[in-house]
């Protein structure tokens, strides 16, 4: 049985382990993923090449037939990295059509979190000034502690460390 998102999108945690998004998140993304698609795949082959005449209709025999399952395939794809062998067997697909697909539904994804203006900041100073238009003044930061080398120069410990963090016998 090939997984789908008809199967999965009832349980919510299912769903969430599986893409990373709530079903209400993945639907806000096919809203803005689905035109986009749907004109790519009008017009363009798995291959990449243009087609001779333009596509009106899914096949019936499409494993991945609505842009809700490709979207969904893409997503699941990118939460988990699994070789494609395995994607492709759990969406009864082949591997090597794991790989075209996944070039070019990635691309479409790219095109729809930039036209969503959903992308990252590529930069500090566009950061900044994303955060500066940004409604709320407050944020929270997802980071990790990382060891900083200690100065080796006594009067310089004196000042920048405080000393309360002292060894117990």
């Amino acid at each position: 049985m090939a997984l789908t998102y008809e199967d999965t999108h009832t349980n919510e945690k299912r769903f969430l382990s599986l893409t990373s998004l709530k079903v209400i998140e993945f639907d806000f993304l096919l809203r803005h993923f689905e035109p986009i698609s749907e004109n790519y795949f009008r017009w363009h082959t798995l291959q990449g090449q243009l087609r001779v005449i333009p596509k009106y209709e899914i096949r019936s025999n499409e494993r991945l037939g609505s842009h809700r399952d490709k979207l969904f395939f893409l997503m699941v794809y990118l939460k988990n990295a699994p070789l494609q062998e395995f994607q492709g067997a759990n969406f009864g697909i082949s591997q090597g059509k794991v790989s075209r697909i996944v070039k070019i539904l990635n691309n479409l994804l790219l095109e729809t979190l930039s036209k969503s203006k959903l992308t990252p900041c590529r930069s500090n100073e566009e950061l900044q000034t994303v955060l500066e238009k940004h409604p709320d003044n407050t944020f929270s930061m997802d980071a990790t502690e990382r060891p900083v080398a200690r100065n080796v120069d006594y009067e310089s410990q004196k000042e920048l460390f405080s000393g309360k963090k002292k060894t117990t016998p």
